[in-house]
């Protein structure tokens, strides 16, 4: 990483980053795998990579204590996330956001993006809507140099964990954006982290979680099903809960300062019936194969090629079976209180 976000890192300060597009001569240094996953939308089914692309010697993971979160955090890893978030538009529609009147964006509004990871949330959304206000938090900086090599924005990052305190007074944001973090929040705290959100949330401020369930609910082999069993109960010995995704509606609803609640359900094929489902499965195939291998092999025993031919299949089980997942996004506005 470099050094400036290794001095944020270090202070735990506030710093704006100007983000700027790369000249011809930074791009050309960008693998081929980071300029296919910055356009908005693949065109294509991503090129399939080999495990052996990823040396597990040289995957790094945050030193955060208080954070149960096992993915990596290296460029590697932020490339994933990158697809990861152009899925996430595929799925709704090629939108960022949910929730919020297009107009209001437009006027310009004071936003956090929470579990930032590489920012391309909200360098997307400073493209789309100038006039805003943008905010990022994460546990590590790692990811941020990428940043600049997206299109140009003024975001203000800063290093911090929603687990413990935002460092943001009250009723600080408009919109308030959270995706994909139900590998990071254990499932007792997921009411504390919800109200936490509501916290900074201006009166009349939008919130917008988006989370998906990374598992099919019926596994369609036995080979799956012991694939399903290794990974939940890992992940549960961590306090981590990835059924949490169906509770999300019920556990905003359960918030006393959210009203106008709205809910979106979404089936995500895993390798099969479109370029969604290509992508979904080569998503699946890093995370579970890649980015997960040395958190697994630990806690199983298996060697790493047993767990790479576990994965091969199990993917191989999901297309022929026609196996999915469940994405949810979940809209509320913080109540204005009546005036005294």
């Amino acid at each position: 990483m470099g050094s400036s976000a290794s001095s944020l890192a270090d202070e735990g300060q506030r710093r704006r980053f100007k983000l700027r597009r790369p000249g011809r001569s930074s791009r050309s240094q960008t693998s081929s795998m980071q300029r296919r996953l910055s356009e908005d939308v693949p065109e294509t089914s991503p090129e399939f990579v080999s495990f052996s692309d990823f040396d597990e010697d040289l995957r790094t993971y945050h030193s955060d204590t208080n954070s149960p979160y096992v993915l990596p955090d290296d460029v590697m890893e932020g490339n994933r996330l990158n697809m990861q978030h152009h899925l996430a538009r595929m799925v709704y529609n090629g939108n960022n956001y949910q929730f919020v009147p297009k107009e209001a964006l437009e006027r310009g509004m004071k936003i956090l993006d929470v579990g930032c990871g590489t920012a391309i949330w909200l360098s997307e959304m400073y493209r789309d809507f100038p006039r805003g206000e943008y905010h990022g938090v994460d546990i590590t900086t790692t990811a941020w140099s990428d940043v600049f090599l997206r299109l140009g924005a003024q975001i203000t990052l800063i290093r911090a964990n929603v687990l413990e305190r935002l460092p943001y007074p009250d009723n600080t944001f408009d919109y308030v954006h959270q995706q994909a973090l139900i590998a990071g929040i254990p499932s007792n705290l997921w009411p504390q982290v919800i109200a936490e959100l509501v916290r900074v949330l201006k009166p009349g401020g939008y919130l917008d979680l988006c989370e998906a369930d990374p598992l099919p609910l019926m596994a369609p082999t036995p080979r799956a099903e012991r694939f399903h069993e290794m990974i939940e109960t890992m992940f549960k010995a961590r306090n981590l809960d990835f059924r949490k995704a169906y509770e999300l509606r019920a556990m905003v609803g359960q918030n006393p300062d959210l009203t106008s609640i709205r809910a979106l359900r979404r089936t995500v094929p895993i390798g099969w019936d479109s370029k969604i489902g290509d992508v979904l499965r080569h998503d699946f195939r890093i995370a579970y194969g890649s980015s997960l291998r040395s958190f697994v092999t630990t806690a199983t025993g298996l060697s790493p090629e047993e767990w790479e031919r576990l994965v091969e299949g199990v993917l191989d089980d999901y297309a022929a079976g026609q196996s999915f997942i469940n994405a949810f996004r979940v809209g509320a506005r913080k109540i204005v209180p009546d005036p005294e």
